[in-house]
């Protein structure tokens, strides 16, 4: 069953790989503003190429440039229909949303509201959510967008939101907050007193009992049997930290975390520990390497940050860093496939993996 990253909320030329060492990490908020860096060089780690086209053999994966959807938006989430890419959406600040079709032009399309918007999941291109600050929730059907969860009363921002197998949704945010649709169509808060007034920035999974959610000051949470409660696993010294995204194998014996200064949490398929490492910035980024998205299948990892970096590793090879060609802060990361991409963020970066 293919897998799914969960982007969150929040290129580059080559340049050389990454290393990976321990964390200690301090907690900054997700929203730093990155100058734009110098291009430098990089190598692949010694890894070929992957071939994974459907048909024939298309050479290296490339990030091209998808167009820029609107001069100075920031974006902040994209969802992708398939692997070929039939339908896509991506969401920002100012209420922003675009729709594109096949290989036609990103079309803006009227949401009703002036809230950053970020996060968006679906099931089809068929029902679209999108979350954001102050509680909004927006639902697209019969291609249009409406207002849903009044009945919550939310004030907190929500973060991110994902549609499970079953046809309900699930959007987690600040508080503690998450907010759960039943296939009625009716919004209603789930019990999260176990997890106090974390502020969540990530959520992943496919099935209600078994979901994730990730946030700032090193929570982790897990639904299970009904409630949500904090993820008991252990994690490595150094590990701490602020998580900004979640992604894994559908039936989460493969999970991978995403977050500030570089770090990355993996945990052992045994479910033993969650074991931490880190990503230095590339010689001549002065800034934070933090990283926003992150996505997962058949043993690559690829992440997205701070400075326009996107990163790949091969099982558990080195991290190299795949050339974008910008350097604009990269919040969303969404794939059906790893040839089937999208990453976005600031400046109205659109860039496709393919």
């Amino acid at each position: 069953m293919p897998t799914r990253s969960v982007r969150t909320c929040w290129s580059w030329s080559p340049l050389a790989c990454l290393s990976v060492l321990s964390l200690a990490a301090c907690l900054p908020d997700p929203l730093i503003n990155v100058p734009d860096l110098s291009p430098g060089s990089t190598t692949d780690g010694g890894m070929m190429p992957r071939m994974d086209a459907p048909a024939g053999d298309l050479g290296s994966a490339k990030w091209t440039p998808e167009g820029m959807v609107t001069a100075g938006t920031t974006l902040r989430a994209a969802w992708i229909a398939d692997p070929g890419v039939s339908e896509a959406f991506i969401v920002g600040h100012g209420g922003a949303i675009f729709h594109r079709v096949s290989n036609g032009p990103w079309m803006n399309e009227p949401s009703g509201t002036m809230a950053n918007l970020y996060g968006v999941a679906a099931r089809s291109a068929t029902e679209v959510f999108a979350v954001g600050e102050n509680g909004t929730i927006l639902r697209r059907a019969a291609g249009m967008w409406k207002i849903e969860g009044t009945e919550l009363h939310l004030t907190s921002s929500l973060f991110a939101v994902t549609a499970l197998g079953n046809g309900e949704v699930v959007a987690v945010g600040d508080g503690g907050v998450v907010a759960r649709r039943q296939t009625a169509g009716v919004w209603a808060l789930e019990s999260t007193a176990a997890l106090g007034t974390a502020s969540l920035r990530a959520v992943f999974g496919d099935k209600l009992d078994g979901l994730y959610a990730v946030g700032l000051g090193s929570t982790i949470a897990r639904r299970m049997a009904g409630t949500w409660q904090l993820d008991p696993t252990p994690v490595d010294p150094g590990g701490s930290g602020n998580y900004y995204a979640i992604a894994g194998t559908s039936d989460g014996t493969e999970l991978h975390i995403a977050g500030e200064y570089g770090l990355l949490l993996h945990r052992a398929k045994d479910g033993s520990r969650w074991t931490s490492e880190k990503l230095l910035p590339p010689m001549g980024m002065t800034a934070p390497l933090h990283l926003y998205g992150i996505y997962f299948q058949d043993g690559e990892t690829i992440v997205a940050g701070a400075g326009g970096i996107v990163a790949r590793r091969v099982q558990t090879g080195p991290f190299a860093v795949e050339p974008t060609g910008v350097a604009a802060e990269l919040f969303g990361l969404s794939g059906a496939g790893l040839r089937s991409m999208l990453v976005v963020g600031e400046k109205g970066t659109v860039l496709r993996r393919m």
